[in-house]
């Protein structure tokens, strides 16, 4: 976990841990070491409080550069915000601690639905031992790790289909994207995280320069990180245009507001 401590704009000590899981690992590494750039970015550098609509706009723009894709359990933005504020005083990042006593076969979502489909498992029995693994009293691993239980449940239903129907799985999987091309990607993360990510990387990727910069398609402005950016529709949504690689590109955070300004 990420454990510190504030001050908040009365004076007040505030005391916050983030939990950080195999899932958000990486998101969170890539983040910290670019929360320098991210301030300069929004040009909030000097600035020790920072208003809760700029903290919303750099949570944003952290979900979208950093906690793409599907993330069992998943993060928090309240986390990434409370981040944020550490930063904003002391400019570096929260200390690390490390958990050493997990036992991560208990973790592993795979094996859970393996075991039930070779015990085959009716929805009764299956319910019971769900019930078990999520209620054990000796470490509550599975709370500490999925937080709710229905992000359990989601999680072992996906690997069960996965065993039981692959076929229909990964047609599923096609149909369900090709539905979601009339949606912005902020909310096609929220049902299809995976595919959101994919968008945005791609984007990302066709926007490299020879050296391995990544350039604003309206200005040319170059960075090494995806901080200063945005990933743009080329023919606004309101226009018809839909979230397909084609459509998509990636603009600096001014040259993509002044676009904005225009529709």
């Amino acid at each position: 976990m990420y454990a510190f401590t504030y001050l908040e704009e009365n004076g007040m000590d505030h005391t916050y841990q983030v939990m950080v899981y195999d899932s958000t690992k990486d998101a969170y590494i890539a983040m910290m070491e670019e929360l320098p750039e991210l301030f300069s970015a929004f040009q909030v550098e000097d600035e020790e409080f920072l208003a809760d609509s700029t903290l919303r706009d750099m949570a944003e723009q952290c979900r979208s550069t950093f906690f793409l894709g599907d993330m069992i359990p998943p993060y928090e933005e309240d986390d990434v915000i409370q981040i944020l504020k550490y930063y904003a005083q002391y400019s570096e990042a929260p200390k690390f601690y490390t958990f050493d006593d997990i036992d991560r076969n208990k973790l592993d979502v795979a094996a859970i639905a393996r075991h039930i489909y070779d015990e085959d498992m009716g929805p009764r029995k299956k319910a019971e031992y769900v019930d078990s693994l999520w209620d054990s009293a000796e470490d509550d691993v599975l709370r500490l790790f999925f937080g709710k239980k229905l992000y359990f449940w989601r999680q072992l239903d996906i690997e069960l289909m996965k065993i039981t129907q692959p076929l229909i799985y990964e047609d599923n999987v096609i149909a369900h994207e090709k539905n979601l091309e009339d949606l912005p990607l902020h909310e096609i993360g929220k049902t299809n995280p995976d595919l959101e990510k994919r968008l945005r990387d791609g984007a990302f990727e066709k926007a490299k320069n020879q050296k391995g910069q990544y350039v604003c398609q309206k200005c040319g402005l170059t960075a090494a990180n995806r901080v200063p950016f945005q990933v743009d529709h080329i023919v606004p949504m309101n226009k018809g245009g839909k979230s397909t690689p084609d459509n998509l590109q990636i603009l600096c955070r001014s040259c993509n507001a002044r676009k904005s300004d225009k529709y």
